[in-house]
């Protein structure tokens, strides 16, 4: 028996070797041959591709427009592709701003025109008619007329500019519209001329757009479907995780409330859905810095905003002078003037303020569905309205939309199997709005580009209705200060939960005035930091005084923590601030919660608390030295990723009964509707839930007690999980694991989603990339894929699909003539366009030291200004 397996082993390590001789000499060459073929033929159609672009959308770099109020100048920025608008007017001005707009994000103008109506079926077919469906019973379409009709009443200046806006995308689409040929090449692929625009079509898109931001409702669904499948204490255990801190519990939910069932499968394909709403594990950083602690003597205001990864870019980089006028900063496709940015007196930044703004109520339908008992206890009539939307290649589907007073009935859209309306600030009509506060919100934009003062700058944060912003404020006068905007309804409740609609305790009440909203003027301590944490009016970042109205959906302040750290920790050392500082800061890739985990496995180890094998104890060595830098080149980012991700899906799956594992899915946010892509607030708190676990939180032990383990066994469970991921994805050298090979970007087109070819062609691919959702410099992904073999699988699961900064800017009032921009992936749309990507890289670590991009403003000639751009590229 001993030879004949000697024998066997012999002639078929000879095999063996004879096969590997053929790869090599045969297979390898053909395969690598195929590949080099593939990769000329796609680089070939890709270069065909933006030759055509190119040929059909020829560019000037100086266009002149005539128009009836003067002449029109439009520059090209060489650096970052900024566009610059110089008119004789305002009007005309703002009307080569359209000009601009359509020039460079046509295909994108028409997509979000489409999206926010409800009209994306007529152009891509049925996979759109769920998206459709849920943008027509928002009703956002009747909406803005209302809007648009009280803005050219109460200001007309405003009105005229969006008119103006509007004709000057209309008069490139007139260039153009005469033939299919004559479109940007993805209109032409998509076979779409566009109709001319309208101005209602901006106000539905800002309605859409303020919407896909708020998150409040989507987390009293998930808890709802919770309170149906688990018992009260372990969802209230769950639910305390969203918690900013503990003192604001709230007490357990009655066995009436709270009930709902899906009654339809989850939808796991989310094209549309990603596209079309925004996830919430992302976030926006914004500080201010009084000339106290600055180099200069003057405030520096820094400010990166973050929004999901997309192409083309979420904002247009823009100056606009005319007389009286110079501003620069970020606009918004589709939307005229300057959100964010800076006009030589003032700088505003702005980051998302995340007030809870929109409730679900359980509502009493009769069984005719005519009527519903409302909260005086009267039966009311439902209103109906009634959608027809069109399908490319099929029939028409008619679309009826239930409304109660509180708003629109939409669980049964969503597929569940109640009824629920959606009480949104967004739904509320423009006169409601405008008698709570003020003018409406288009008005605010406008006045940025005029204001001297923090008195004015008040006026116009006053008229943001819809957008829930914390926007900071410096002057060059060397003020700082900071407001959050928009209307917040008085509630004598939490809004995290599904109400009863018709109880009459549990109705809005009216708005909390905007005196009262947070904000703060010169602090004593010289400096405020938004990083969408919870505020308070004093701008401390611990939110301790808030008034729980605003909401409870924060998120749980890592990076505003960190930010904190960085700007004291000059300040104690008596150093002081400047740009090229907080261009730093902006890239800082050290994670709070990575760093107390480290903290913590160090001290476990210390204490003998942790048994492990020999296999183990090199990786627990590691991440115990740790100091929390997320760096995509190192392993410790990787293995804390990786083990932390195990960690709270072995907790959750012990603590939901597996009658019910898809709850476990949706609590990480895994296989959520498609038309909605309704994220919860969880998916961007995994960093507080593993620290909450690791120090066996009394929150959690609810959760906990459904373990058979310890949590110092359940650390090293979840470790070697952790290890075999990443040794079935890398090898077993530690050497060789790093975080970027695990966590690559890239900006994707909604044709790019079609798949090869086209991927290649409109997407934009970063690579590694470092940093997670609690870094300053954000890259936090979607959590998309469900385990395999009982583990976590690294790739895809962490590309960056999520939110990163879409744009980073800082001015420092020391020098008045400049602004700091930066734009991912490019400033243009037209995939021919050298400013199609020419900014991909701004999270890689090949810019991550030492990049400067300084814009400077030459008043003097508008025609005239430069860019220095320096790179320190990593070997």
């Amino acid at each position: 028996s001993y030879s004949f397996c000697t024998l066997l082993l012999t002639h078929n390590k000879m095999f063996l070797s004879r096969i590997r001789t053929f790869v090599y000499l045969f297979v390898a060459p053909l395969l690598l041959s195929a590949a080099l073929s593939v990769w000329f033929e796609v680089n070939v159609l890709k270069s065909v591709v933006k030759k055509i672009d190119a040929y059909l959308n020829s560019e000037d770099s100086v266009v002149t427009i005539e128009r009836s109020g003067g002449t029109i100048r439009l520059y090209r920025e060489s650096g970052t592709g900024l566009i610059h608008i110089d008119a004789d007017n305002e009007m005309d001005m703002l009307f080569g701003q359209g000009y601009a707009q359509a020039r460079d994000r046509l295909f994108q103008l028409e997509i979000l025109r489409r999206l926010s109506h409800g009209t994306l079926s007529e152009l891509v077919g049925a996979k759109a008619l769920k998206v459709d469906m849920w943008q027509r019973t928002m009703g956002f379409k009747g909406l803005a007329q209302q809007d648009l009709d009280l803005l050219r009443a109460v200001s007309p200046e405003t009105g005229a500019g969006l008119t103006a806006f509007i004709e000057g995308v209309n008069a490139y689409l007139s260039k153009r519209s005469s033939s299919l040929w004559n479109m940007p090449i993805d209109l032409i692929l998509l076979g779409c001329i566009p109709e001319p625009f309208i101005d209602r079509d901006s106000i539905v898109f800002q309605r859409w757009h303020a919407m896909a931001m708020n998150k409040g409702w989507q987390n009293e669904l998930l808890f709802a479907v919770l309170y149906s499948e688990l018992d009260a204490d372990t969802t209230e255990a769950i639910r305390s995780i969203l918690r900013y801190d503990s003192d604001h519990l709230a007490g357990g939910m009655s066995s009436t409330l709270g009930k709902l069932k899906k009654t339809s499968p989850l939808n796991e394909d989310g094209d549309i859905g990603e596209a079309s709403v925004y996830s919430n594990n992302g976030g926006s950083n914004a500080w201010v810095i009084s000339g106290k602690h600055t180099v200069s003597g003057k405030p520096i205001l820094s400010n990166d905003p973050h929004l999901p990864f997309s192409q083309p870019a979420a904002w247009v980089l823009t100056r606009m002078t005319s007389p009286g006028i110079d501003t620069s900063g970020l606009s918004v496709p589709l939307v005229p003037f300057i959100i964010g940015g800076y006009n030589k007196y003032t700088a505003n930044g702005i980051t998302l303020g995340r007030c809870d703004v929109d409730d679900l109520f359980y509502e009493n339908v009769t069984n005719d569905r005519a009527e519903y008992i409302d909260s005086d206890g009267a039966y009311k009539p439902i209103t109906t309205r009634t959608e027809v939307i069109n399908i490319k290649g099929q029939e028409p589907v008619v679309h009826v939309v239930e409304y109660t007073r509180r708003g629109p009935l939409v669980c049964k859209l969503l597929g569940y199997d109640r009824d629920c309306s959606l009480s949104s600030l967004v739904l509320q009509d423009g006169e409601v709005m405008t008698k709570a506060w003020g003018k409406p919100s288009l008005g605010c934009f406008r006045k940025l580009m005029f204001i001297r003062n923090w008195e004015d700058f008040k006026k116009s944060a006053q008229q943001v209705a819809y957008y829930q912003l914390n926007m900071v404020y410096a002057d060059r006068d060397g003020n700082i200060g900071y407001y959050m905007t928009g209307h917040v309804p008085i509630r004598d409740y939490i809004g995290d939960k599904i109400r009863e609609g018709w109880n009459p305790d549990h109705q809005w009440r009216g708005w909390i005035p905007f005196s009262e909203m947070p904000h703060s003027y010169n602090p004593e301590r010289g400096y405020i930091i938004s990083a969408n944490q919870k505020p308070n009016p004093g701008g401390s970042i611990d939110g301790s005084d808030n008034d729980s109205h605003l909401g409870t959906i924060w998120q749980h302040g890592w990076r505003g923590k960190r930010i904190e750290e960085l700007i004291t920790k000059e300040i104690s050392a008596g150093r002081k601030v400047d740009a090229e500082m907080s261009a730093v800061w902006q890239r800082d890739l050290v994670s709070i919660p990575a760093r107390e985990f480290a903290d913590i496995i160090k001290n476990k180890m210390a204490a003998g608390k942790l048994s492990y094998d020999s296999k183990l104890s090199n990786v627990f060595k590691i991440v115990s030295s740790w100091d929390g830098n997320m760096a995509a080149d190192m392993a410790e980012p990787a293995i804390y990723t990786v083990f932390k991700e195990a960690l709270i899906r072995k907790v959750l799956e012990s603590a939901i009964s597996m009658n019910s594992p898809h709850i476990v899915d949706e609590v990480l946010g895994v296989g959520l509707p498609q038309f909605g892509k309704l994220v919860n607030d969880l998916e961007g708190r995994h960093g507080t839930l593993m620290l909450r676990i690791l120090n066996d939180s009394p929150e959690l032990q609810t959760l906990l007690s459904h373990q058979d383990k310890t949590v110092n066994e359940l650390i090293v469970e979840s470790m070697q999980s952790a290890v075999d991921v990443l040794e079935k994805q890398f090898s077993k050298d530690i050497g060789t694991w790093s975080w970027g090979a695990l966590h690559t970007a890239s900006f994707v087109h909604p044709l790019g989603r079609a798949g090869f070819p086209l991927n290649l062609i409109f997407n934009v691919d970063v690579g590694p990339v470092g940093g997670d959702v609690d870094t300053v410099c954000l890259a936090a992904f979607l959590y998309q894929q469900r385990p395999v073999d009982g583990l976590p699988l690294p790739s895809p699961l962490y590309q960056q699909r999520g939110f990163a900064a879409s744009t980073r800017m800082i001015v420092d009032f020391g020098d008045i003539d400049t602004i700091r921009l930066m734009l991912s992936p490019g400033n243009s749309g037209r995939v021919s366009s050298p400013y199609y990507d020419k900014s991909r890289h701004i999270l890689t670590n090949k810019v991550s030291e030492g990049i400067r991009e300084v814009l400077l403003l030459n008043s003097s000639d508008p025609g005239t200004f430069s860019l220095e751009l320096e790179l320190e590229l990593k070997a």
